[in-house]
C-alpha cells in the first residue's frame, strides 16, 4: 500500500508539537540574511530572537527559498519511505519555494510528486496543510488529499495589520496594497491574502485598534456565514496582547452564529517577520464540513 508524506516549507507558522507529533510531516527552511549573516529558519534562528535582533539593529532582513537542490534532497530522504509526496507552500507570488519544488520534482523519477501552491502564507498555509494532515489520518488517497487541499483554497484567507509598512515596501510583498503607502497616519490598514490570489490586497483601514479588531470579527461574521466548522489561526509578531484581543473576540463571535472553531496560535516565523515587521497581527481562516 502507497505511503504519503507531506512536505511544507518554515512559512507554515503551524506549532511545533503539532509538525513534531506526525513522523510523515517535514518542513523545508527557507533561508534570512542580515546583511553578511546568514541564518536558517527555525533552525539558526527562532522567532522570539528574531524580533528581539529586528529591534535592536537597524537593518531589514532579506529572505531567499531553498534551492532546487536543497528540495531534492529533502524529497529523496521522504522517498526513503514514502512512494507519493504532497508538497505543500507558501504562495509563488510571494515567494520562488514553489518554482524550486517544481524544479526538483522533474529530476526524481523513483516517487510521485504533488506540488500545491497554496497561494497563502504563515496560519492560512498551516491550516491547509492541517487538513491535508487530516484526510491522510483519515486513509484518504493521495490524488483525494491533494484535489481537496485545492479544493478548500476557496476557503482559505488571510486577513492582518501592520502599524508600519516599511518591511512590506522595502521587501516588495505589499502587491495591490501599494496604494496604502503614504496614506496610513492614524489608521491601521487592513491587508487580505486570499488564497485563490496569492497576492496581498487591500481589505480596508480602521482608526485605532479597537476598530481593526471589530474590522476583523466582522469580517469573519460574513465569511462564516452558513458554515459550521472553522479552523482560526491567531498569528503575531512582537504584539501578542492584540492578538490575544482577536483571539478572545473571534471565540465570543462563533460561539454567537453557532460555528464550531477551533483556534491555533502562534508567533510567525522569521522569514514572515523579515516581510511584514514587528507590528503584525492577524487572523487565517479555513472553514468548510471537513474540519469538523
Amino acid at each position: 500500500m502507497s505511503k504519503i508524506g507531506i512536505l511544507t516549507d518554515s512559512t507554515n507558522d503551524l506549532p511545533e508539537e503539532f509538525i513534531e507529533s506526525r513522523e510523515y510531516l517535514f518542513t523545508i527552511p527557507l533561508t534570512l540574511h542580515f546583511g553578511d549573516e546568514q541564518f536558517i529558519d527555525g533552525v539558526d534562528i527562532e522567532s522570539a530572537e528574531f524580533f528581539d535582533k529586528i529591534r535592536k539593529e537597524d537593518i531589514i532582513p532579506t529572505t531567499s527559498q531553498p534551492s532546487a537542490g536543497k528540495f531534492i534532497e529533502k524529497y529523496k530522504e521522504m522517498a526513503e519511505e514514502y512512494d507519493q509526496i504532497i508538497s505543500i507552500h507558501i504562495s509563488g507570488k510571494l515567494s520562488g519555494t514553489v518554482k524550486s519544488a517544481q524544479l526538483a520534482s522533474q529530476d526524481l523519477d523513483n516517487v510521485e510528486i504533488k506540488i500545491i501552491d497554496t497561494g497563502s502564507a504563515s496560519l492560512g498555509l498551516g491550516t491547509l496543510v492541517k487538513l491535508a494532515c487530516k484526510l491522510v489520518e483519515a486513509g484518504k488517497g493521495y490524488e483525494e488529499v491533494a484535489e481537496t487541499v485545492q479544493e478548500y483554497l476557496n476557503k482559505s484567507r488571510v486577513l492582518f495589520t501592520v502599524s508600519d509598512l516599511k518591511f512590506l515596501e522595502k521587501g516588495g510583498r505589499i502587491g495591490k496594497a501599494q496604494s496604502f503607502l503614504g496614506s496610513i497616519l492614524n489608521f491601521h490598514p487592513l491587508l487580505e491574502l486570499k488564497a485563490v490570489e496569492g497576492e496581498i490586497s487591500p481589505n480596508g483601514r480602521a482608526r485605532g485598534k479597537k476598530r481593526v479588531k471589530d474590522a476583523i470579527v466582522e469580517y469573519c461574521r460574513e465569511q462564516l456565514q452558513d458554515e459550521k466548522y472553522a479552523w482560526i489561526g491567531i498569528m503575531h509578531g512582537d504584539n501578542s496582547e492584540r492578538a490575544e484581543e482577536i483571539k478572545v473576540a473571534l471565540k465570543e463571535l462563533c460561539q454567537e452564529i453557532g460555528v464550531e472553531v477551533e483556534i491555533i496560535e502562534n508567533i510567525i516565523s522569521p522569514i514572515l517577520g523579515a516581510h511584514v515587521g514587528p507590528s503584525v497581527y492577524g487572523m487565517a481562516l479555513l472553514s468548510g464540513d471537513l474540519l469538523k
